[in-house]
């Protein structure tokens, strides 16, 4: 099976900005001071022994929705290689479907504002008999 993603891929560039010692320092002129809080830059609150991050709604739902996408990859890995062990366990039209179906929903899942759909994918389902002995067809995920 062949599996090829193109496209380009976008990083998330947050840099730290400006600093407040305390809320009191905030508050006091705060609608001039946020306006500091331009995209891609996060501010920091020091109340105490803690320190707060302050970030525009656009910043927050791409970091959002990266946690998102992580999670839903993370579980869609888990799908994928309970669906490759099936089809190394029995090659049949119905495992190799099972791996198609799980890669596609993978592939093909909707995705949070922050970027645009994942590209296509292009699958080659060739029999294992068909393979040649070149080709990597083990799936020992314990390595």
């Amino acid at each position: 099976m062949t599996l090829s993603v193109i496209g380009p891929r976008q990083e998330v560039a947050l840099k730290a900005g400006p600093v407040w010692p305390s809320f009191e320092s905030l508050r006091t002129g705060a609608a001039t001071k946020l306006t500091q809080l331009t995209k891609g830059i996060v501010g920091t609150v020091i109340v105490r022994d803690r320190q707060y991050r302050i970030l525009r709604e656009d910043d927050f739902q791409e970091l959002h929705g990266l946690a998102v996408d992580v999670q839903r990859i993370g579980d869609g890995v888990e799908v994928l290689i309970h669906a490759a062990a099936v089809w190394e366990e029995r090659d049949d039209e119905n495992s190799r479907q099972l791996l198609a179906i799980a890669i596609r929903q993978i592939a093909n899942s909707p995705s949070l504002p922050r970027r645009r759909a994942a590209d296509v994918l292009k699958l080659d389902l060739t029999d294992r008999e068909e393979m040649s002995d070149d080709d990597d067809d083990s799936f020992d995920f314990t390595k």
